[in-house]
């Protein structure tokens, strides 16, 4: 409960300042790309070096608003569905059999997270084209699907918190009046179960 009345106490800080922000000069736009994502820690047990995370591929595809405060400064909150998530390793991991003789066996589980993002990012241009952003991040899992590498579903790995939050980092630049590229670096800052998320994602966008 703590966690939910958190992230809904800083969505609504984000409402308010996104609402402000709507006395400057607006633009509507989309945006898509790739991203690859994990869950941290890369090793969720340290000392069992035979678990670990390693990264998905996904995309993403959504709206956003861009804000214009001055030459230098805009805002720009985002509305995107993305898919993402993370694959679990497991590395030589002893098994009893039947007739209680001992064998390992190696497998996976790729979880993919279907989910809903909202960045909220404060752009700052150093140069005509160029610029840096950061902000933070809310995220809502829609639906959760993970299967071992042989296709057979697992039901044990996908029970996550449904919240995230983090924060992103950013470099874009403006191709165009119309489009732009940027790349983003997300990192978790809560814990999901026993996880946090962290993404990369390049992208396009288009300014209407």
């Amino acid at each position: 409960m703590k966690k939910n009345a958190l992230v809904l106490s800083i969505a609504l800080t984000i409402f308010t300042f996104t609402i402000n922000a709507q006395k400057s000069n607006t633009s509507y736009g989309i945006n898509a790309g790739p991203n690859y994502a994990r869950y941290t820690p890369r090793f969720p047990e340290p000392e069992f070096k035979n678990i670990r995370n390693t990264g998905i591929f996904g995309f993403y595809l959504g709206g956003f608003i861009n804000f214009e405060i001055s030459q230098k400064l805009r805002i720009q909150p985002s509305f995107i569905f993305a898919l993402q998530g993370n694959k679990f390793n497991f590395e030589n991991i002893e098994f009893i059999s039947i007739d209680n003789s001992m064998y390992t066996r190696s497998f996976s589980v790729k979880v993919i997270e279907s989910t809903i993002i909202v960045p909220v990012t404060v752009q700052n241009y150093f140069s005509e084209k160029f610029y840096i952003e950061t902000g933070p991040q809310i995220g809502y899992t829609v639906s959760t699907k993970g299967t071992f590498d042989d296709g057979t579903p697992s039901e044990t790995i996908t029970n996550n918190d449904k919240l995230d939050f983090g924060f992103i980092a950013g470099i874009g630049y403006e191709l165009n009046e119309n489009f732009a590229v940027n790349s983003r670096y997300f990192f978790g800052v809560i814990e999901r179960r026993d996880f946090k998320t962290s993404a990369l994602s390049i992208g396009i966008e288009y300014t209407f």
